[in-house]
């Protein structure tokens, strides 16, 4: 399933991801937590706003993105 396009629901999903990596939490474990939230998260949707937090954060915006 693709990350929703709901602006609430994408700003629970980074919510979430973000505490889990903050807290560096297994990203398989976080996973699992997610499904039983509700959230099917993928490892790939994971990473990607995980790449996309830093991203923001950091003056190089080397991360994520690709150019």
């Amino acid at each position: 399933m693709p990350m929703p396009q709901d602006h609430a629901q994408l700003c629970r999903w980074r919510a979430f991801v973000i505490s889990r990596w903050l807290l560096d939490d297994n990203i398989w474990i976080a996973c699992v937590q997610a499904i039983y939230l509700g959230m099917p998260i993928r490892r790939a949707d994971f990473l990607a706003i995980v790449r996309e937090y830093c991203d923001q954060q950091s003056e190089n915006n080397s991360y994520g993105r690709r150019r």
